[in-house]
């Protein structure tokens, strides 16, 4: 195996391509990495070793600047990725015979009628339909769970919460919809940038935001979804308060 890792700045030969930047892992040996890590943001790492990525090797990387302690909210990471059942080679042949690899997508949970109108808008944009993704995936996931059986994380009633949103699936864009909690995008790819509002936001593969949301006082269960581009499955959490 080896690790790649996004938003840090290793040497190049601890940014973890094997036969290019390093030697392979092997099974039961081992390759300390040794370098600053930095800058601080919304990072994360993965397995760069042949089609290991599919198996879900991927990790959250979160550096946090000596400020972040004193800052008055609550910081959630999600980890989005997509699952096949069919094994990641057998994906890859079918790619390179130019047939569309996978098997027919399930949905974890009907998406929203807004959600849905507004892909659906997209997809018949211009001539013909939009076939945006290679790859139809059994599971879209968010830290490791579905939509059926997502992880629901306690907030504080008038709260503020950051959310560390990273796409780590192998082949899926997502918008990211907070439904009824309307977003503010303060950074990108682990980058502050100045703040924008929002209640949809792009996240392609690999990429990395932070979106800050402000829990209304009387409380709640206020879902955060990932919506698969240009198709109907999507993914998240839920963010529930207690009392």
């Amino acid at each position: 195996t080896s690790v790649h890792w996004h938003g840090l700045h290793p040497p190049n030969t601890d940014d973890g391509v094997p036969g290019v930047t390093q030697p392979v892992v092997r099974p039961n040996e081992s390759l300390f990495y040794n370098f600053p890590v930095q800058p601080a943001g919304t990072h994360w790492m993965h397995s760069h070793q042949g089609l290991q990525e599919a198996f879900l090797l991927a990790a959250p990387l979160i550096v946090h600047e000596p400020g972040d302690q004193h800052r008055d909210e609550q910081e959630i990471v999600i980890l989005l990725s997509d699952f096949s059942f069919t094994p990641p080679k057998e994906i890859y042949a079918k790619l390179r015979q130019g047939s569309k690899g996978g098997a027919p997508a399930k949905p974890g949970m009907a998406m929203p009628s807004a959600a849905k109108s507004q892909n659906a808008s997209a997809m018949n944009m211009g001539s013909g339909k939009v076939d945006a993704n290679d790859v139809d995936y059994d599971a879209y996931l968010a830290n490791d769970r579905t939509l059926n059986d997502p992880e629901v994380v306690k907030v504080e009633k008038g709260g503020r919460v950051r959310l560390r949103i990273i796409n780590g699936s192998s082949g899926t864009n997502f918008f990211i919809d907070p439904r009824a909690l309307s977003g503010e995008l303060i950074a990108t790819d682990g980058m502050p940038v100045k703040p924008v509002r929002g209640t949809r936001f792009p996240l392609a593969i690999a990429q990395r935001i932070d979106v800050r949301v402000d829990l209304p006082r009387d409380g709640g269960a206020f879902p955060i979804l990932a919506l698969r581009e240009f198709a109907t499955e999507q993914t998240g959490i839920v963010l529930a308060t207690t009392g």
